[in-house]
């Protein structure tokens, strides 16, 4: 079922800024190769991120 309601599950990288485009190309890496461990630690640290330095993005 896709998400339909709130914010989107994970935050698109905002334009211009290069920790949150790597750290999503982190993200991405991590999950295809299925090393949910790391994929959870960047999925975490991105949201974090994307809330600290890009509130109101969502």
């Amino acid at each position: 079922m896709p998400h339909s309601s709130g914010p989107p599950a994970m935050p698109t990288p905002m334009k211009g800024c290069p920790i949150c485009v790597r750290l999503d190309k982190a993200w991405r890496a991590a999950r295809d190769q299925g090393d949910r461990k790391s994929a959870d630690k960047f999925a975490g640290a991105l949201i974090n991120h994307h809330t600290t330095r890009h509130p109101g993005a969502w």
